[in-house]
């Protein structure tokens, strides 16, 4: 509050009547201080839906890559954030059910509850993927791919031709 008093101090606009100081130009003017207004701080329910949708989305996201095995310290610093930076307190005052959801009971929920499945996985010891994904499989097999791709266009040696003889039953130990 002190800061936005202090920027609006410093606001200036012309002066009305440039006769005050009688050394200056016409053309110059003087400037003298004005409040500047403040913003209003109304904020629609529309704006906190969407903060509060965005986050569940990311928290949701987070728990997906989180059952993977991935991701697990990027999930958890946002889970911390959600929890600590006081967005849940923020969106609290402005809980509702109708179309424009707010819940920041679930959200809390949410977040506490992706924070402790990810310290689970780290004090377990199961923080490496369960399962080896689609995608995995085929980032594996396009290298594969290219890998033989370039080993075929490798120059071949010309063979020599395999020293062949008779071994006669005397030859033998």
């Amino acid at each position: 509050m002190l800061r936005n008093a202090r920027k609006s101090a410093r606001i200036r606009v012309p002066a009305e009547s440039p006769a005050a100081e009688p050394a200056r130009h016409a053309d110059e003017t003087r400037f003298h201080d004005i409040p500047k207004p403040e913003r209003s701080g109304n904020v629609d329910l529309a704006t906190y839906h969407w903060l509060y949708r965005e986050t569940i989305n990311k928290l949701d996201d987070f728990r997906l890559r989180v059952s993977e095995g991935k991701d697990l310290e990027p999930a958890r610093e946002f889970c911390a954030y959600v929890l600590w930076s006081g967005l849940v307190q923020v969106l609290k005052p402005h809980d509702n059910s109708d179309e424009l959801k707010v819940d920041s009971a679930f959200l809390e929920w949410t977040a506490s509850d992706l924070q402790s499945q990810i310290q689970e996985r780290w004090r377990t010891g199961r923080n490496a993927p369960a399962v080896v994904q689609m995608s995995e499989l085929k980032r594996i097999h396009d290298k594969l791919d290219v890998i033989a791709g370039r080993i075929s266009q490798m120059p071949t040696l010309p063979s020599a031709p395999p020293v062949l003889r008779v071994v006669s039953d005397s030859d033998l130990p």
